[in-house]
């Protein structure tokens, strides 16, 4: 399907219209171009992407864009190629005739976003960015993807500074502008959460007239977060949470181990879902994906079926059975991200699966394999140090990674103490040692805490033979 045309580079750049060229996608990596797509040559501080025109071209790119000078005539070049990348994705908002969702929070957001996806293309055609493309780079990336013929498109972004929300949404011009909620999350570039409320508010600029703003109803911010929607010209709120006066307002629900259900009250009546993903967390997410639904006045009926096909995300709750020995042990990966908001959340879905265990009289156990929350700044310690209780409710068994870990793993229960090391990597040996059949794990930190290690070791490794205890570890299985 053609993307981008030579008349499209004609309106932004005042090019030439010919010769006739089209591309069919748009890329700023030359190892992943494909044939017939378009190749932009970002610079940055430890990359130059202009080393790899020639290899992009070899690899199929249909033209490249370049802020250096070439005799290349496949190269057209511009100022800079990051700004050429921000026209080429206005010009394409701007000729796109769908329906626009731009969402923002402090935690949750790609998870939303793949919902409201997933809910979203059961019923029309659908565009969101992909992964983390969220960033000043990521989103005017996505933006120039999006395909002409889609009916709506579905963008998050995402923040750690004052200041670039506004540059995305000012780019993006949502129709509707959805805030999962604010917590505390890149506190280390923040004075403290109202500024971090504020900085989530800035995606009200962008919206367009008659817009809607969907807000959590129960996050504490709400009160400031729709009087900033208004005063930047939202025709008008729609809420969703547990809190009476919500639009979609939360009725009843039950936790299980493997799953959730859920029943709301709508504008058009009682609704109930079932979430193949447990946690009262994940009942947040599809109620915000449904109340995107309503705004769109989609199906909400259909919308919650669908809801039964979610399966949680890679590094983002996604669930393994892993053969262990005679039996299975179940890899909860968290590993892409923690904040304390999220941590808190996954730790609960941890102490059900616990409580479940003990109801059942079942010999497996918790373990929770944690690293570091990053960018919390000065109030980190108090973050990491305020998990404890929780920690204690939900774990059998505790492995940490990293400085700010430390000093909660001394302060933890010697009988649920596992082994604390310096890297990630260095867990996998005694974790390995200690997991016997029945077991959960639940694997969460930051991304650059590479925990991702550990879940990838545990989920492709052949476990299928017994481990090899050390005396140690042996004890503290047998006194468990």
């Amino acid at each position: 399907m053609t993307l981008l045309t030579s008349k499209l580079f004609s309106n932004v750049f005042g090019l030439p219209a010919e010769p006739v060229w089209q591309a069919t996608g748009i890329s700023i990596d030359s190892r992943t171009v494909k044939p017939g797509e378009l190749y932009v040559a970002l610079k940055g501080e430890n990359f130059d992407g202009h080393d790899f025109i020639e290899s992009a071209l070899k690899n199929g790119a249909v033209r490249a864009l370049s802020q250096a000078p070439t005799s290349n005539p496949l190269c057209i070049e511009v100022p800079d190629t990051l700004q050429a990348l921000r026209m080429i994705a206005a010009e394409v908002r701007k000729q796109f005739s769908g329906t626009v969702v731009g969402l923002t929070g402090s935690v949750g957001k790609t998870s939303t976003k793949e919902t409201i996806k997933t809910l979203l293309q059961d019923q029309v055609s659908v565009y969101a960015n992909s992964g983390g493309l969220n960033n000043h780079i990521g989103l005017p990336l996505s933006l120039a993807r999006l395909p002409a013929d889609a009916a709506y498109g579905v963008f998050e972004m995402g923040m750690n500074h004052t200041g670039e929300i506004s540059d995305l949404t000012n780019l993006l011009r949502p129709h509707h502008a959805l805030i999962t909620t604010v917590e505390a999350a890149h506190t280390e570039f923040f004075d403290s959460v109202d500024d971090i409320a504020a900085a989530k508010a800035e995606i009200f600029e962008g919206i367009c007239a008659d817009g809607i703003a969907i807000l959590n109803r129960d996050n504490q911010y709400y009160a400031f977060l729709k009087e900033a929607a208004l005063k930047q010209g939202a025709a008008r709120i729609l809420s969703f949470g547990e809190h009476p006066e919500s639009d979609l307002r939360l009725v009843d629900f039950t936790l299980y181990e493997n799953c959730s259900q859920a029943t709301i009250q709508t504008p058009k009546g009682l609704l109930t879902f079932t979430l193949n993903a447990p946690g009262r967390h994940w009942i947040t997410i599809a109620m915000t994906a449904l109340a995107v639904v309503s705004v769109l006045e989609l199906d909400l009926t259909r919308a919650a079926a669908t809801l039964s096909n979610m399966q949680p995300l890679k590094g983002r709750g996604e669930r393994t059975e892993v053969p262990f020995q005679d039996g299975i042990i179940t890899v909860i990966d968290e590993s892409y991200n923690a904040s304390p908001a999220a941590t808190k959340a996954a730790l609960e879905m941890l102490k059900i699966t616990r409580e479940n265990q003990e109801f059942h009289n079942d010999t497996g156990r918790t373990l929770f394999i944690f690293a570091d929350m990053r960018e919390l700044g000065q109030s980190s310690r108090d973050h990491h140090l305020g998990l404890k209780d929780l920690v204690v409710d939900a774990a059998d068994l505790v492995f940490m990674t990293g400085t700010e870990t430390h000093e909660l793993f001394d302060i933890l229960p010697d009988n649920i103490k596992g082994q604390w090391a310096a890297s990630s990597g260095d867990l996998i040996s005694p974790i390995l040692q200690t997991i016997r059949p029945g077991d959960t794990l639940l694997i969460k930190g930051s991304l650059s805490m590479n925990m991702g290690q550990i879940v990838t070791h545990l989920c492709s490794a052949d476990l299928s033979q017994p481990s090899h205890l050390t005396s140690d570890i042996k004890r503290k299985n047998n006194a468990l």
